[in-house]
């Protein structure tokens, strides 16, 4: 039983012991650099396809928040159109130090949720998803020419036309 808790302990350490507190801190507040420009208050508007093909208008607001010592951002946004809410989101962007990669894990307001992960490409944050038929839903964020925030949403499907069912341009308060 000893020589058991042992080799669990020794795996422990092999798997968490190369990286110190401090190590990881760095590399996370490194890789999330280049997303700092987000932080803050925006508040703008935007567009939405719906399942019946018309785009649909909406206002959007978003809060954005540098946390864990800078390793960790969070998104908080919420859209509407006239007095009613058109969407709800919650996301929080982190760099994951055992798969190398960027993680976007995301909720909206009906209950659903995503676990993504993400790249900087281009200087753009970029995420996606897969539905269960098969379709990707790509997001993109950047800071235009006008330092705005600009974000679009696409449906990539294999042998298609890339089909865009979302944009917003958000201004800093």
């Amino acid at each position: 039983m000893r020589k058991k808790r042992l080799l669990f302990i020794a795996i422990l350490i092999s798997m968490f012991g190369p990286v110190s507190a401090q190590e990881s801190k760095i590399v996370g507040q490194k890789k999330m650099k280049p997303f700092t420009w987000l932080v803050g208050n925006w508040k703008g508007s935007g567009w939405v396809m719906g399942v019946d093909g018309q785009k649909k208008s909406f206002t959007q607001k978003e809060t954005i928040e540098l946390l864990q010592n800078g390793t960790v951002i969070t998104l908080k946004g919420i859209g509407m159109h006239g007095s009613d809410t058109t969407h709800l989101a919650y996301a929080v962007l982190y760099w994951d130090l055992f798969s190398d990669n960027y993680k976007f894990l995301a909720f909206t307001g009906d209950g659903r949720n995503t676990l993504s992960t993400a790249k900087e490409e281009n200087q753009k944050l970029i995420w996606s998803l897969t539905m269960k038929d098969g379709r990707t839903m790509k997001y993109s964020i950047w800071k235009n020419e006008q330092n705005q925030w600009k974000e679009t949403g696409e449906i990539l499907q294999e042998k298609k036309p890339i089909i865009q069912f979302f944009e917003m341009i958000l201004e800093r308060e």
